[in-house]
């Protein structure tokens, strides 16, 4: 039986420029997980991200969108909109 999960597309930081590893949400899209196969299998392409090392695939929630950032000392997703706590 498949399951379904968000995934975040980050774009990085340049590391060498700002010496952050986090980065950005570009986009978020919908993977179904193969519980036959144990691997991900996307339900839409993410072309033009797949084969450039800038982007990475993270789990992410329902409530993830473009534009909350990947902190890169916590390495964890933010919303940039959303006052700290």
């Amino acid at each position: 039986m498949a399951r379904l999960v968000k995934k975040a597309v980050i774009l990085l930081d340049n590391f060498e420029k700002t010496g952050s590893r986090g980065g950005v949400v570009i986009d978020v899209v919908t993977w179904n997980m193969d519980e036959v196969n144990r691997k991900d299998v996307p339900t839409r392409m993410t072309q033009p991200y797949e084969n450039d090392n800038r982007y990475i695939l993270i789990n992410c929630s329902d409530k993830c969108k473009p534009g909350w950032i990947l902190s890169s000392k916590h390495e964890v997703l933010v919303d940039s909109n959303e006052p700290p706590k």
